[in-house]
């Protein structure tokens, strides 16, 4: 069940070698399908400070609230568990351990070497001195994980709104 890894997690080079799919052909990227609640915290949000102020422009007085994109793929080669969570290529966090389990479980039923999921920035005020909130990033997905096409994903998103 080893697998070796390619540096680039978004882009059209992404490829995992994964062996531990039986030889069954792999598709590139399948969907987080969410429910609008955002409410799957990304473990790990508090070591990347810089990366996700730069992402939202800075802090704000309120707080931010930020929708993008965030990409989860099984890249660690320390821990075949793991699941990294980047946003625009750039490592944001991880999956808590326990739910990584289930993902990637859902991911290789499903066949996928990663999985987009709509995610959210949120945090991160500024009220002066000593009142500075951290950063964190939610995932749109519950338990258990519902994964489905790109093509099915941006279907149904353009359906919602």
């Amino acid at each position: 069940m080893g697998f070796t890894t390619a540096a680039q997690i978004e882009g059209v080079s992404t490829i995992l070698s994964l062996r531990w799919n039986f030889g069954r052909q792999l598709r590139r990227r399948g969907a987080v399908v969410g429910n609008g609640m955002f409410a799957l915290p990304v473990l790990g949000a508090q070591h990347h400070q810089a990366t996700l102020e730069k992402f939202c422009g800075g802090r704000h007085q309120d707080g931010i609230q930020r929708y993008c994109s965030a990409v989860l793929a099984p890249i660690n080669p320390h821990d075949r568990n793991a699941v990294i969570v980047t946003i625009q290529k750039q490592e944001v966090g991880f999956l808590e351990p326990g739910l990584a389990t289930d993902f990637l479980r859902a991911m290789r039923k499903a066949g996928y070497v990663n999985v987009i999921s709509d995610a959210a920035i949120v945090r991160g005020w500024d009220l002066g001195a000593d009142n500075r909130g951290i950063f964190g990033v939610r995932l749109d997905a519950h338990v258990p994980f519902r994964l489905q096409s790109i093509r099915d994903w941006r279907w149904r998103s353009q359906m919602i709104f």
